[in-house]
């Protein structure tokens, strides 16, 4: 079994219009750091998108990805 779940910036377009690419640049460094400290090494993370990050969990429950993702919205916050 494995999860893979997907990752999106909040706002993101938004950033841009009112602080420019530097801050959407500086989001986008956040979530791949926060996303980093967040999973196991067995875990593979890659941007997906504009605004999104996948991360693959190989044999995590569902519990499992929920557990990382509220990590990485800790280590965001």
């Amino acid at each position: 079994q494995a999860t893979l779940t997907l990752l999106r910036i909040d706002g993101y377009d938004e950033m841009i219009a009112k602080r420019g690419f530097r801050a959407a640049e500086q989001a986008l460094l956040f979530m791949s750091q926060a996303l980093r400290v967040s999973v196991r090494d067995t875990d593979h993370i890659a941007r997906y998108g504009r605004d999104v990050f996948a991360a693959l969990l190989p044999e995590a429950t569902e519990s499992d990805a929920a557990a990382v993702i509220a990590r990485v919205r800790g280590e965001i916050a």
